[in-house]
């Protein structure tokens, strides 16, 4: 569904309609005779989803403070289109097996996966490629931006690899385990192939946190096995795709080791946060208004990146600490998930480092615009439903 955004009318994908938005209104419109008393019912004794529709609400009040008002709810419905397709999702997948979820999940990060590669490879030697924007030194996937495969691709490994850390795998067969472990290697070299630093060091971050959680019950065999197949993997996948570990080294360079004056990717990310706070400091309470945030960087017109600096400029503090109580209501609903004995077997536990990964990469890349993103949030709360219900199942037989 995401590659055909390319194909789609010109004139509305610059106003950030896309094709996924008519069928994700379907989806939506399909599970509205049903919704009202599940969300009575489940949604509203839920402490994260009332700071989600609190965050909502807030987001909506601080609009009507906006410098152009009109444009400031079309990026607000933007967001609200986001939550429904949370709740249209959860109330659509809440009593299907957690198994199958993962699977769904993996074969998505599967396909764009194969799709990415094609594309990528289909340049060299000619061939039809699936993407009307196909790039020489990245992996674009079918999606629009580089930058929205990277974001896709880190969120869908959020999901995927804690599970096969848990102790939850073990209900999948070993076809299934394979696919999902190809899934991710194949996630984790697309991740790598589009070059976007800032995903590729928060999803490290998240690697090595990981790891460390881990090291503790993990036995020298299974560390030597664990380093040898991801360096000989990785190593092998460089050796394939020469550009892009060159085109990596440039970004690098480019934005952190060798920063030039008057260059736009080494000046953005920090005239980005100086402009942001300037807007920040002028509209306050309630921000500039969403969208309205246009920043001048070595000439050429950007709006704000990052989560929290967008989030300061366009929402002021009032959208912005909504916005960490959604943060913390998240890390809170987590938190008490994880059992007090037995950490290595919990999804929760295993899940941690990689929603710190997700923090992270906020701070440059903007994720409440995004449906992903919902997406995400949507798995999540069917993963704790599903995975708490196996483990009162489990218990019951038991005794």
């Amino acid at each position: 569904m995401f590659f055909q955004e390319q194909y789609f009318f010109p004139c509305l994908i610059k106003k950030g309609i896309f094709l996924y938005h008519f069928f994700g209104a379907v989806a939506i419109l399909g599970t509205f005779y049903k919704a009202f008393s599940l969300i009575k019912e489940q949604f509203f004794t839920s402490k994260v989803f009332q700071s989600i529709l609190l965050f909502l609400f807030v987001i909506l009040l601080v609009t009507l403070f906006s410098s152009n008002v009109l444009e400031s709810i079309k990026y607000w419905f933007v967001i609200m289109y986001g939550v429904c397709f949370l709740i249209s999702f959860y109330i659509s997948f809440r009593d299907v097996k957690v198994k199958t979820i993962l699977l769904l999940t993996s074969t998505s990060l599967f396909i764009s996966s194969l799709v990415g590669f094609y594309d990528f490879i289909a340049l060299y030697f000619g061939w039809i490629t699936f993407n009307r924007y196909p790039d020489f030194n990245k992996v674009v996937s079918g999606f629009l931006y580089f930058g929205n495969t990277a974001d896709y691709v880190h969120l869908m490994l959020s999901l995927i690899l804690p599970f096969l850390f848990s102790k939850f795998h073990l209900q999948l067969s070993k076809n299934e385990i394979l696919f999902l472990s190809l899934s991710s290697l194949l996630g984790i070299c697309m991740l790598i192939g589009t070059t976007r630093v800032s995903v590729i060091i928060s999803f490290l971050v998240s690697v090595i946190l990981l790891v460390v959680l881990n090291f503790r019950f993990m036995t020298k065999k299974k560390l030597m096995y664990f380093f040898m197949i991801n360096v000989g993997f990785l190593s092998t996948f460089f050796l394939m795709f020469p550009s892009i570990v060159s085109s990596i080294r440039n970004r690098v360079e480019l934005r952190i080791l060798q920063r030039k004056p008057n260059d736009l990717a080494g000046n953005f990310f920090i005239e980005n946060i100086e402009k942001s706070l300037q807007i920040f400091k002028k509209y306050p309470l309630t921000g500039i208004g969403l969208g309205q945030s246009q920043i001048n960087v070595t000439n050429q017109i950007f709006n704000v990146h990052g989560t929290y600096f967008r989030l300061l400029a366009e929402t002021g503090i009032l959208g912005c600490l909504s916005f960490i109580l959604v943060v913390f209501s998240v890390f809170y609903f987590i938190f008490k998930k994880i059992p007090k004995q037995n950490k290595k077997e919990s999804f929760f536990y295993q899940f941690l480092p990689f929603m710190i990964g997700i923090f992270i990469s906020s701070v440059y890349n903007i994720h409440f615009f995004r449906v992903e993103f919902w997406f995400f949030l949507a798995v999540v709360f069917l993963l704790n439903d599903g995975l708490t219900k196996e483990n009162l199942e489990e218990k019951k037989a038991g005794l």
